[in-house]
C-alpha cells in the first residue's frame, strides 16, 4: 500500500491527514473515516471497519444522508393538512349536505314537481314485442347486472317484467354472473310487493341459476339449453313444466331479454346468442351508461336488437304506457325526487367548476404580484 493510500483527504480543506487521525490537522474538521466509524457505531451489530479504508468526499455526503435517516428512524411524522386541501374537504361536505337536504325536502313535501318522461321510439318497439306474447309463451329473462346497480336496474326492469307477467307469459331467469340468481329472486319479490301479487315458482316463473363458461358457455346454452342447464337454481328438474318441454334451442323462446349495465356483456349476448335466435326478437334493458355504445346495434337495421329500454327514465315511461300500474310510484313522488337530485347535482357541479376556475385565477394573480415585488 502506498503512502497516498495511508492518508485521508479532508473534505473541507483538502489537507492530507494520517489514516488514524480523527480530525483534520489543518482545519480541525471531522475526517471521513472517523465520521463513518461514529455513524456505523449507531447501527446495532455493525463493526466499525470503515476507518481502515479510504473514503471519498462523495461517500462522505452519502454517509451523512444515511446518518440523518437513522436519526429520524422510529419517530412519528406529523402530516399537516394544507389550507387548500382543507378548503376542498369543506366544499365536499357542504355539497353533500345541500344535496341531502334537497332530496329530503322533496320526499317530505310529497308533491310531484316533474312530470314523467314520454315513451321513446325504441321503448315503444320493445313494448310491442311484449304485447305480442301469448299466454304460456316462454321468455328468457337474463339478469346480468352487478349488485351495485340494483337501484337503477330494478326501477328500469320492474315495469317490463310486470308487463310480461300481465301477458301471462312464462319468464325463465338466467344469469352469467354468480350473483344473478339471487338478484333475480329479489327482483321478482320486490315486484310482488309493488303489484300486490305473490309470484310462486314454478307456477309463474323459473330460475335456471348461474350459467358458467363465459361466451363459450353461452354459445353452448344457445344450442342445447336442456343439456347445459338441466336443473334449476334450487336443484330441481328444469324442463318438466309444460311451457318448457318443447325448448330444444334458444330459438324456441318467444323472446330473449337481457338486462345489464355492462356493454361487453350485452355484446356477448348479441354476438354469441343472436345468430342462434333464427329471427326471434332480442330485447335489451340497459343502464343509462351502457345505452350509447349499444344503440348502433338497434339503429343499424341489421335486426340484431329489436327493442331497447334504457335508464330510469325509460323504465318509468314504459310503466306509464303499459296496461298496468305498479303501486310503488303512482303519484310520481319518487321520479320527482330523482329528477330534482339530478338537476341539483348538475348545478352543484357547475358551481364547483366555476369556483375552481376562480381560485386558479386568483392564485395566479397572487403569484404574479409577489413576483413583481423587489
Amino acid at each position: 500500500m502506498s503512502d497516498e493510500d495511508d492518508q485521508v483527504t479532508c473534505a473541507e480543506c483538502g489537507f492530507e491527514n494520517p489514516l488514524e487521525a480523527e480530525r483534520c490537522q489543518n482545519c480541525g474538521a471531522d475526517l471521513p473515516a472517523a465520521f463513518a466509524e461514529n455513524l456505523l457505531a449507531q447501527v446495532p451489530g455493525q463493526e466499525p471497519f470503515i476507518n481502515k479504508a479510504r473514503i471519498t468526499p462523495a461517500q462522505q455526503v452519502h454517509l451523512r444522508l444515511l446518518g440523518e435517516m437513522l436519526a429520524v428512524e422510529g419517530q412519528a411524522l406529523l402530516l399537516g393538512i394544507s389550507p387548500r386541501r382543507a378548503g376542498y374537504t369543506t366544499l365536499r361536505i357542504g355539497t353533500s349536505l345541500v344535496l341531502f337536504l334537497v332530496l329530503l325536502f322533496s320526499l317530505l313535501a310529497n308533491k310531484p314537481v316533474f312530470t314523467h318522461p314520454s315513451l321513446t321510439s325504441e321503448a315503444l318497439e320493445a313494448r310491442q314485442l311484449v304485447y305480442a306474447l301469448t299466454p304460456g309463451a316462454p321468455v328468457l329473462f337474463v339478469v346480468d347486472y352487478q349488485p351495485g346497480f340494483s337501484g337503477e336496474m330494478t326501477r328500469l326492469g320492474q315495469g317490463v317484467l310486470a308487463h310480461i307477467l300481465a301477458q301471462r307469459a312464462y319468464p325463465v331467469f338466467l344469469s352469467t354472473h354468480p350473483t344473478g340468481p339471487a338478484q333475480a329472486e329479489v327482483f321478482i319479490t320486490d315486484l310482488g310487493i309493488n303489484t300486490g301479487i305473490a309470484y310462486l315458482t314454478p307456477d309463474q316463473y323459473l330460475n335456471l341459476g348461474y350459467l358458467p363458461g363465459g361466451p363459450s358457455g353461452l354459445l353452448s346454452f344457445s344450442q342445447a339449453p336442456q343439456q347445459v342447464m338441466p336443473l334449476t337454481a334450487d336443484g330441481n328438474s328444469a324442463w318438466q313444466d309444460p311451457p318448457l318441454q318443447t325448448i330444444q334451442s334458444l330459438s324456441d323462446f318467444s323472446l330473449v331479454l337481457v338486462m345489464t349495465e355492462d356493454p361487453d356483456t350485452a355484446r356477448t349476448w348479441i354476438e354469441q346468442a343472436g345468430p342462434q335466435l333464427q329471427g326471434k326478437p332480442l330485447m335489451l334493458l340497459l343502464s343509462a351508461q351502457a345505452e350509447p355504445s349499444l344503440r348502433p346495434y338497434l339503429e343499424s337495421g341489421s335486426g340484431q336488437v329489436q327493442g331497447m329500454v334504457s335508464g330510469v327514465s325509460g323504465g318509468v315511461a314504459y310503466q306509464d304506457s303499459a296496461v298496468f300500474t305498479l303501486q310503488s310510484d303512482t303519484s310520481g313522488i319518487t321520479w320527482s325526487a330523482y329528477s330534482l337530485g339530478l338537476w341539483v347535482g348538475a348545478i352543484l357541479l357547475l358551481l364547483a367548476g366555476l369556483y375552481g376556475v376562480f381560485r386558479l385565477v386568483r392564485e395566479q394573480e397572487n403569484e404574479l404580484s409577489r413576483g413583481d415585488k423587489p
